[in-house]
């Protein structure tokens, strides 16, 4: 069974830890781990950035548009994605928690997004009805 790793730092109320060696987030009250959901994170290249962050945005369903991280349209790695549900914006650069409705089960716990915590649909309802404006977001490896 999964076990929740101690984090090296906890914060007070619900808040969300992502580790990026295991590709797990894991949702915390206080110190105690309430629920996990494996990830798909930054690519090589195009990285998650790790810190501490908290909840600065938050659209029920958005618009993944790669031109606004400095993609341009017909470069290889473009994207244009709509209706991505439960977008929870941690990072300037469109860093965010969401859903990934478009990639297949067995691509969760890899490095495979171009910088987000990809989240299955299920999963990212679930963060979304748990992490509010403000929440701790904490990544590391």
């Amino acid at each position: 069974p999964f076990v929740a790793p101690t984090p090296d730092e906890t914060f007070t109320g619900h808040w969300v830890d992502v580790d990026l060696t295991t590709n797990y987030a894991i949702a915390y009250v206080d110190s105690t781990p309430v629920y996990a959901a494996i990830t798909i994170t930054g690519k090589p290249g195009f990285e998650t950035p790790t810190g501490v962050y908290t909840v600065f945005r938050r659209v029920e369903s958005d618009t993944l548009d790669s031109s606004t991280t400095g993609i341009a349209p017909g470069n290889p790695e473009s994207y244009l994605i709509a209706d991505v549900p439960h977008v929870q914006y941690f990072a300037e650069g469109g860093f965010a928690l969401h859903a990934n409705y478009w990639s297949d089960p067995w691509e969760y716990g890899y490095d495979r997004s171009h910088g987000c915590v990809n989240l299955m649909p299920e999963d990212a309802a679930w963060f979304w009805s748990f992490l509010s404006l403000g929440s701790a977001v904490s990544i590391h490896y």
